[in-house]
């Protein structure tokens, strides 16, 4: 009976194989998803990266068209520290990092990590992609099948409450619970757990011969000089005195953001352009 069983999934794995082979697709169906195969991706499918972006959904607006050679490790609701945790998964590393400095408070995510640290796993997932997270047959099901009978056809960021005009109502909503929470006492007891798990990722990384960078995302205006803003700048600075940190723009009140937090597409590409610029003087990075 056990032989059975295991020569049937066998079976189903092959005749899945071959579906794909013939089929490609990768689908997800939501941002925990998304965030997993972002680090497949970047450990499996990626050669060789010259530079390295690590950040959350700040971050991940950045517009990676106007960024050759560069690869975005940001990952949506989650933190610096679970995309820092993906590198030591990889053999070859890149000669650059840039690390995101605005959500450093966020903890790394246990169960994330376990997925993409997991050696049976990944050893799976490197030879075949019947065991990659955007290849699984429920999700091409839910979206072929379930959502489109629902008349879903995909979710996109777009469709999200986030918000795009700043005269809105709930624009000043979200805005005012961001104000809020950027006012707050700083738990210094947890902040000093958090930069040091910082220095011992960036020591790390140094030890490997990489350059690490780190870069602050625009938010709102009316956030910036808030407790908390300052309090991150003033600690990656003074702890990180020896890494060069590309500071927020001069014209800072232009970005007015969607929720208070994330990017407009038009801000993003602005954005972009300046991070580019900076990068290339902290890093010396060279375009054709």
């Amino acid at each position: 009976m056990v032989k059975k069983s295991v020569a049937f999934t066998m079976f189903l794995l092959i005749c899945w194989w071959g579906f794909i082979k013939k089929n490609p697709f990768s689908l997800s169906l939501h941002q925990w998803q998304d965030n997993i195969i972002n680090a497949e991706k970047f450990i499996f499918d990626i050669d060789s990266i010259d530079n390295l972006i690590i950040g959350s959904s700040l971050a991940a607006r950045l517009q990676m068209d106007s960024l050759p050679n560069f690869h975005n490790l940001s990952l949506g609701g989650q933190s610096i520290f679970d995309g820092l945790n993906i590198l030591k998964n990889r053999n070859r590393l890149p000669k650059n990092v840039f690390i995101e400095t605005n959500v450093i408070l966020r903890g790394e995510n246990a169960n994330f990590k376990k997925i993409v640290s997991s050696p049976i796993l990944n050893l799976l997932k490197a030879n075949s992609p019947i065991f990659r997270s955007d290849k699984q047959p429920l999700v091409l099901f839910k979206k072929k099948v379930i959502y489109k009978l629902k008349g879903v056809l995909e979710f996109q960021e777009n469709d999200r409450t986030l918000v795009t005009k700043t005269d809105n109502p709930i624009f000043g909503e979200m805005l005012a619970l961001q104000i809020e929470d950027y006012s707050k006492k700083i738990d210094t007891i947890v902040m000093n757990e958090q930069f040091e798990n910082l220095k011992n990722h960036v020591e790390f990384l140094e030890a490997k011969g990489i350059n690490v960078f780190f870069f602050e995302m625009p938010v709102n205006h009316q956030l910036v000089e808030l407790t908390k803003a300052k309090y991150l700048r003033y600690r990656v600075n003074n702890e990180f005195s020896n890494n060069d940190f590309i500071t927020l723009p001069k014209n800072i009140k232009k970005y007015k953001t969607r929720d208070g937090l994330h990017l407009t597409s038009e801000e993003s590409k602005t954005y972009t352009d300046y991070f580019k610029n900076e990068a290339i003087t902290v890093a010396s990075i060279l375009y054709d």
